[in-house]
């Protein structure tokens, strides 16, 4: 792992309430959660974010996701990467665009973008 991270600032942004499904975009419609990550992304450029969240729309784009189960790392890469190489991802990710999928069914799309 480089450490080249070391020279620019490091920007972390944690969702206080991840936990319990609090997420600082979890209630913004899908809209204005895009116009959100955008701002993010403008501002953070050329620096390190770390990202700590339960939606997987927030970290899809990362250049690294780290994967933690039971404290250990279970995995680590890009979406496509963990999408082919990591059984917990793959799951996770099943299970959010079955979420997706529901609410769309159901004619509410206010918790995912």
């Amino acid at each position: 792992m480089s450490l080249d991270f070391l020279k620019s600032p490091v920007f972390m942004r944690v969702c206080a309430g991840c936990a319990n499904g609090n997420e600082a975009t979890a209630y913004a419609d899908p809209e204005n959660e895009a116009l959100i990550q955008q701002a993010i992304s403008k501002l953070v450029a050329g620096k390190t974010l770390i990202v700590v969240a339960h939606r997987l729309n927030t970290i899809r784009n990362a250049d690294q996701i780290l994967v933690v189960a039971n404290g250990n790392i279970a995995g680590r890469g890009t979406q496509e990467e963990l999408l082919r190489e990591c059984p917990i991802y793959q799951k996770m990710w099943q299970d959010y665009a079955g979420t997706i999928e529901e609410a769309d069914l159901k004619g509410g799309v206010e918790n995912h973008a």
